[in-house]
C-alpha cells in the first residue's frame, strides 16, 4: 500500500510512503471486522482487504493511493473497517476498491493503445 496520509508523528510525508500488507480473504476479512464491531459486516467482492502484524492502517491523506501486488496496482485505497473505532486498533483492516471488476472499464477510458502488462 502506498499514501501520503499522516504519519503517526502527526506530519504529512514529502514522498510517497509504502507498507507491506497481507491481503485477506474475505472471510478473514469479515472475521477481524466481527471482533472489533461485535457484529458481523459483509465484505463485497469488488473489495480487498488488507492488514499487517504489527498493524499498518491507512489515515488521513491515503484514500486514492495504489494497493500494489508484484509492481501491478490491482485496487484503491478506500478506509479503514470498522469506522465506529476512531482509534488504531490491530483488529482493524485497510479496505481497498478492487480494479479488477473495472478493469474494462479502465482500459477503454484511457484508450485503445494503452497496453496492460
Amino acid at each position: 500500500m502506498a499514501g501520503w496520509g499522516i504519519s503517526n508523528d502527526n506530519n504529512t510525508p514529502a514522498i510517497m510512503e509504502t507498507v507491506e500488507l497481507k491481503v485477506l480473504s474475505i472471510a478473514e476479512c469479515e472475521d477481524k471486522i466481527e471482533r472489533l464491531h461485535g457484529s458481523r459486516v459483509p465484505v463485497n467482492y469488488r473489495q480487498i482487504c488488507s492488514s499487517a502484524d504489527p498493524y499498518a492502517l491507512m489515515s488521513s491523506g491515503d484514500s486514492g493511493g495504489p494497493l500494489l501486488s508484484m509492481g501491478m496496482v490491482i485496487g484503491v485505497n478506500t478506509a479503514t473497517v470498522p469506522v465506529t473505532v476512531k482509534v488504531p486498533h490491530p483488529d482493524k483492516v485497510n479496505v481497498h476498491a478492487g480494479i479488477e471488476y473495472y478493469r474494462a472499464f479502465i482500459l477503454e477510458a484511457i484508450g485503445s493503445s494503452f497496453v496492460w502488462s
